[in-house]
């Protein structure tokens, strides 16, 4: 995707111009210490002496060899490649699982008895099953063009919301006829209200303002929108999160721009002033990927209807009140790693996938908000055992047991309090050859009363 600029600031340009002559971190901080300085100016004083050093330099590096050198690898290699997607996976590597298929444990009077929700990231189709694997009902997206689905959420009519990634958010009804389809960048999560508007994760690809100069960036937002679809409202969360960003996130992306300079600069003047910025880049500054609606007034935290979320890239979980756009809790820095999917429960806790790719070990933990204490945690004896690097999700059931979804294995399971496997399954998609395994990246275990309004439509005949 493009970030779109057709007026490009000059003090932009020259700045630009600046980084092509500049090729060390050391030099990166000399122009985050300079920007500190002219935060303080005004903006025409900004671009006089921005525009006057771009150009400066530019005379230097045309009278050096190193301009040269860099016109030659301007046209023998590209290191903007670097720059390309870093997907979340839809096939993954099924070595010593590929036997198994479907349900392969039930413990019966242990595991918490319900249907089961999911997707496959490869395939446009979701599915009801029940505890012994047998699908109970099946939606196929009928719009062409939607290939894959990220993820799915049940509404209460039965009506089923998927997201195609970046591409579009569709409604189906029970038959998987279309009740519409909204093309918008809606990505990961989404979450409905008591009067049926629905919240959904998106992003854009912007410019923003850091200490005095525009840097691109991939800003999530939440977007509202009404039951039939409609926007009714955006809030930036790059406005909301701003200062718990680290400025070291902001210099990453200063060094990638000057180590990069070259391919940049190619593509923004062969894409008529458009910068391409890609997901999973350095630009990807939040990469949100939870949103939640607090069901419920908690006492020295928050009040019903704020807004809980994750930040991967700031292994980050916040809380936002709605009316003013503010975060008023935060935590995760330092302990958690790439999180994933935290809840809250109706004891006031917080239930997080912890996918801690620093330690190459995944773990789920209960956490007291207000203490800021971890009060339950369950990880596997040996890191392979349980371990998925870039997606995951995990739910609390009604009898106190917690649902894992370990996405890249296409694996799901349920273990009790006392961390015992009751219920296990192996997403049945795969590629024998390849030995390779779909991903589902979150299973949902639908219980009462939503079970019985899934009966009274037909669902479970």
């Amino acid at each position: 995707m493009m970030l779109a600029s057709p007026t490009v600031p000059l003090f932009l340009i020259s700045f630009y111009s600046m980084l092509l002559f500049l090729e060390s971190t050391p030099i990166a901080l000399f122009i985050y210490l300079l920007a500190r300085k002219l935060s303080v100016l005004s903006v025409k004083t900004r671009r006089i002496i921005l525009v006057s050093f771009g150009i400066s330099v530019i005379f230097i590096a045309s009278r050096t060899n190193l301009c040269h050198v860099k016109l030659q690898n301007f046209f023998s290699h590209s290191s903007f490649d670097t720059l390309k997607s870093l997907p979340y996976l839809s096939w993954a590597p099924a070595e010593t699982t590929l036997k198994e298929s479907g349900v392969t444990q039930h413990n019966r009077g242990h595991a918490c008895p319900g249907i089961n929700l999911y997707a496959s990231r490869n395939l446009s189709e979701a599915y009801l099953m029940n505890m012994d694997g047998k699908i109970l009902h099946t939606w196929r997206s009928p719009v062409p063009e939607d290939d894959s689905w990220h993820h799915v959420f049940l509404c209460e009519n039965g009506d089923l919301l998927a997201i195609n990634k970046d591409k579009m958010l569709i409604r189906l009804d029970e038959n998987s006829d279309l009740k519409w389809a909204k093309k918008i960048p809606a990505h990961h999560d989404l979450d409905i209200d008591e009067n049926g508007n629905i919240y959904v994760l998106t992003r854009k690809y912007e410019l923003v303002g850091y200490l005095g100069l525009r840097i691109p960036i991939i800003n999530d937002y939440v977007t509202v929108l009404s039951g039939n679809g409609q926007t009714k409202k955006q809030i930036s969360l790059f406005k909301v999160l701003k200062d718990a960003i680290p400025p070291k996130r902001f210099l990453k992306i200063y060094k990638f721009l000057i180590t990069n300079q070259i391919s940049i600069m190619k593509r923004y003047l062969l894409q008529k002033f458009s910068l391409p910025i890609q997901d999973g880049s350095v630009f990807d500054i939040l990469h949100t990927n939870t949103f939640r609606i607090v069901e419920q007034n908690i006492p020295g935290l928050c009040d019903k209807g704020t807004f809980l979320i994750s930040a991967r890239e700031l292994d980050l979980i916040g809380i936002i009140v709605p009316k003013n756009e503010k975060l008023i809790w935060s935590w995760g820095p330092g302990i958690l790693s790439k999180q994933h999917n935290p809840t809250m429960l109706e004891n006031n806790d917080i239930l997080i996938f912890d996918n801690g790719v620093r330690e190459k070990r995944s773990r789920i933990l209960e956490l007291n908000p207000v203490k800021k204490e971890i009060v339950w945690e369950y990880q596997a004896s040996s890191p392979e055992q349980f371990f998925s690097q870039s997606q995951g999700g995990c739910q609390r059931l009604p009898n106190g047991n917690t649902l894992i979804t370990e996405s890249e294995k296409g694996h799901v399971f349920e273990i009790t309090p006392a961390k015992e496997i009751v219920w296990k399954f192996y997403n049945p998609e795969v590629i024998k050859e390849k030995r390779e395994r779909a991903v589902i990246y979150c299973m949902t275990r639908i219980g009462e009363p939503q079970k019985k309004q899934l009966r009274a439509l037909g669902y479970l005949q």
